[in-house]
């Protein structure tokens, strides 16, 4: 048998009350939005671990996969913090370009000599030490350059910039200019080397020109004629009237420590072996430069600090993404 008892109205704040809550219904209904919105935040955060996790696994299984890691890196001074202990670069290159100082328009009046070089050094540390210098010397070989590539991992320098520093014991001949008169002076490059107007070239005390017929323009000219390349300057000096005249007038502006430099980007680029080098990376972070020119490194990675660092660059971005 039973039976019936009236309870009353009945609701979960007035349970809560009932338990020891003292505050007021809205403050319970307050407090209990607070535990929700704490509770939906902790599934956020665990989803948001989970793939940020999932991410990381996958990208490690693949690197695992692929064996090592290989990164390339560029310019004078290049860093990175992911080398492999003591493993020898894969390659390491130097790109040297022709470099004229001072500003302006070169003229005998504004001389503007190009940097020439019969070496270079590498440096190779940690970024925090001192690093240790490798020289790499071509002056026996190749003597003075004014510019080429270095393959310093196999010893192979090309040259393709033929230059010179006149000293006026070389042979200028006088042209005659297709009606312009006899007024610019020429060299033949030796070596039966080529060139074109187009190409890169170079003067310390003269402006490029272009090559225009009749040719009037003071200035520097390099091309090829008679399948040869040649070096072709009217200087508008006055007092220059023979090849003699000129020739005594390079020699003035050596003697002046001024000397006359030519330079043109010419073909068959010419080779020179040297010693190869062996740079050996450090594990971690790496700091390699060189004081001449461009280097381009390739080198193999610690796959753990490889992996740990794309691992890093993942979550994060999935972490970026689920709180957008």
């Amino acid at each position: 048998m039973s039976t019936r008892q009236r309870l009353g109205p009945v609701s979960a704040y007035a349970i809560a009350a009932a338990h020891g809550f003292t505050g007021t219904e809205a403050e319970w209904v307050a407090e209990q939005r607070q535990y929700v919105a704490a509770a939906e935040a902790a599934k956020t955060e665990a989803e948001t671990a989970k793939a940020a996790a999932e991410a990381g696994a996958a990208l490690a299984e693949a690197f695992a996969a692929a064996g090592f890691v290989q990164e390339t890196v560029t310019g004078a001074a290049v860093s990175f913090a992911d080398g492999a202990d003591g493993v020898p670069v894969i390659g390491l290159s130097v790109e040297i370009e022709p470099v004229q100082t001072g500003s302006g328009d070169p003229s005998p009046d504004n001389v503007r000599p190009f940097a020439t070089w019969s070496g270079l050094t590498i440096r190779r540390g940690d970024g925090e030490g001192e690093p240790t210098a490798i020289p790499v010397s071509w002056a026996s070989e190749a003597g003075s350059i004014f510019g080429g590539t270095l393959d310093v991992t196999t010893g192979v320098l090309t040259v393709r910039i033929w230059g010179h520093v006149f000293d006026g014991t070389e042979e200028w001949s006088l042209q005659s200019g297709s009606g312009s008169g006899a007024d610019f002076f020429r060299y033949k490059l030796p070596g039966g080397r080529r060139t074109t107007s187009s190409r890169p070239r170079g003067c310390s005390h003269f402006a490029n020109a272009t090559v225009t017929s009749p040719n009037t323009t003071i200035g520097f000219y390099a091309y090829s004629a008679d399948n040869n390349a040649v070096f072709q300057i009217r200087p508008g000096v006055t007092g220059i009237a023979t090849a003699a005249d000129f020739q005594a007038w390079i020699a003035n502006q050596y003697t002046a420590g001024t000397p006359l430099q030519c330079w043109a980007e010419c073909t068959p680029a010419s080779e020179y072996q040297l010693t190869p080098q062996e740079i050996r990376t450090l594990l971690g972070a790496n700091a390699v430069s060189t004081d001449v020119g461009t280097l381009t490194l390739t080198y193999r990675a610690d796959t753990k600090k490889y992996i740990d660092a794309q691992i890093a660059v993942v979550q994060a971005m999935v972490l970026e993404n689920i709180g957008n």
